[in-house]
């Protein structure tokens, strides 16, 4: 696991407690649409202002995540977080829970690029032999890269699978070069 602060951990931790391991897939998605509304640069300036009580800070985290339908259990963890003067470590807060989340459910995060759309069938060819391999589920983010060529590359935790045409040429000059 990425290293990640005590406060971090321990707010992430704590709100994975919380949660029984229930519906966390959801609190994720729920703590990146709050980390998404105060990612602009005027708003964490605001947030992190030691001009601003934690108080104030708490009552302005309250009314921009008002239009998001929160769970219980983030916007508890909003407040201590606002009354903790702690909003600056959101960011990695998000990340440690989904790395905590991630491990106990033996999930591997990753990105498939390929040169043109995959479809659903290919998908979920590349999903098994990913899982075949790492014994882990995957959970893949799929992109285009026409500089492909062809082929696909997929990184998944520490683990690349590159079977590009581009990759290929690259590796075949390689060889050629070395011949010569």
């Amino acid at each position: 696991m990425k290293k990640y602060s005590e406060v971090s951990k321990r707010y992430a931790k704590a709100l994975f407690e919380t949660l029984n391991g229930d519906k966390e897939e959801i609190a994720l998605q729920q703590l990146r649409k709050v980390q998404a509304k105060i990612e602009n640069k005027e708003l964490k300036k605001l947030l992190s202002s030691p001009v601003l009580s934690r108080k104030e800070k708490g009552i302005a985290i309250f009314q921009i995540t008002a239009s998001l339908s929160l769970n219980e259990n983030i916007k508890g963890l909003l407040s201590v977080m606002a009354a903790k003067d702690r909003l600056g470590n959101l960011e990695e807060v998000v990340s440690c829970f989904e790395a905590i989340s991630d491990e106990k459910n033996n999930v591997l995060r990753g990105d498939v690029l390929s040169a043109t759309e995959i479809d659903q069938t290919e998908k979920k060819e590349i999903e098994r032999a990913i899982e075949k391999f790492t014994k882990r589920k995957p959970l893949l983010d799929y992109k285009t890269d026409e500089k492909l060529i062809g082929g696909i590359s997929a990184r998944a935790g520490s683990f690349t699978f590159d079977g590009s045409l581009s990759t290929q040429l690259l590796r075949l000059k390689e060889e050629v070069s070395k011949a010569n």
